[in-house]
């Protein structure tokens, strides 16, 4: 590219040393600017005299010519792709049981558990806890599988269909209303701390149910769900159309205080609390 004629090699030299004094001035370097900014330079066409162009004062096109300093290029072509990184350690996987009965239902309950099947003590699966995620749903073995009887009851000989009260106690605050009381395998402990007070109602007829005899064998360990438990329930089983469970309220084993419970309704999952003293549906669940 042909120079300015004003701008010979001594004149160039030049304007790279001041153009160096300007750019430090304006707070950049000449090796590693610290600015995106760009920085305009006017030369003066006869004397080779060297200004920077400032708001007040910008270059004049008939005596000076504009150096710009600092400006962005275009960008440049893409880079090659890196080297890909090492895979990530996966999730430890618990030991799956297959004591389920599905596809073959009637006969021996030998299958892989999955949520929707017959569990062995002939209620539906509704969780599995495929990564271990959680706490052991069993007081003293692991389990990682939660299983919803297979009908409603009530509080008085396990009968069918019936509704219940929630505790025979309406008064007393059992602390169970802190949110570890609504998580997911917070049943069982719930159930066992309300049943040494209440004598009667949801807590004792899911305490004291025992199943049906299913492939010989009938359980007793059964417990009345926490509100976090009766959520996976409603959406699990819902969405495999599974478990019969009738349009209504279902009590939970969580306490809003002293005389209310949490309630999950079951035709759209919605959920509110409501007086011990109220009678609502109950249907216990177990882990195995």
């Amino acid at each position: 590219m042909a120079l300015h004629p004003l701008l010979n090699s001594k004149t160039v030299k030049r304007v790279a040393i001041a153009a160096s004094i300007v750019l430090a001035a304006a707070g950049g370097t000449v090796v590693a600017s610290t600015t995106s900014n760009s920085v305009t330079i006017c030369v003066n066409k006869q004397t080779g005299i060297m200004r920077q162009e400032t708001r007040g004062k910008k270059c004049n096109r008939a005596t000076e010519t504009s150096l710009v300093i600092n400006k962005q290029g275009p960008a440049g072509p893409a880079g090659a792709a890196g080297a890909t990184g090492a895979a990530g350690s996966g999730g430890v996987k618990i030991t799956e049981l297959s004591v389920c009965d599905g596809t073959d239902a009637g006969t021996v309950a030998n299958e892989l558990c999955k949520v929707g099947m017959t569990g062995p003590a002939g209620g539906v699966v509704f969780f599995v806890d495929y990564f271990d995620e959680h706490p052991s749903f069993c007081a003293t073995t692991n389990c990682n599988y939660l299983e919803a009887a297979p009908s409603d009851i009530d509080e008085v000989n396990g009968q069918i269909g019936y509704y219940s009260k929630w505790c025979s106690d309406s008064t007393t605050v059992l602390n169970l209303n802190n949110w570890s009381n609504r998580a997911l395998g917070a049943g069982r402990t719930n159930t066992t701390t309300a049943d040494t007070t209440c004598t009667s109602g949801a807590i004792q007829a899911a305490a004291d149910y025992v199943s049906p005899a299913f492939n010989g064998a009938t359980k007793d360990d059964w417990w009345l769900p926490s509100i976090g438990e009766l959520t996976v329930m409603h959406s699990n089983m819902m969405r495999l159309g599974v478990g019969g469970f009738a349009p209504d309220y279902y009590w939970s084993s969580t306490e809003l205080d002293g005389s209310i419970a949490w309630l999950q309704r079951f035709n759209d999952g919605f959920q509110d609390y409501d007086p011990k003293t109220s009678f609502y549906k109950v249907r216990p669940v177990r882990g195995f």
